[in-house]
């Protein structure tokens, strides 16, 4: 999973992803989905989910672009 790994590497490159999960990727459909844990102690949270998304989104624009920030329950 080519996309996967290069996705992975545009998400983890941010400062406070604690996690990603529950990637689909459907090729014929072009669409790309999944969601990502931030840090709460992160103050611009909203900030690295859309430097994320527009990353991702500049990357892969054919592609509908669905990504969940999801939340740490251990917090």
């Amino acid at each position: 999973m080519k996309i996967k790994k290069e996705i992975q590497d545009i998400v983890f490159s941010h400062k406070g992803i604690l996690q990603m999960h529950g990637f689909y990727y459907n090729e014929n459909e072009k669409i790309i989905s999944f969601d990502i844990i931030i840090d709460f102690n992160i103050k611009n949270r909203e900030e690295i989910f859309k430097e994320i998304y527009d990353k991702i989104k500049n990357k892969y624009n054919d592609y509908n672009i669905n990504i969940t920030l999801d939340i740490d329950i251990s917090d």
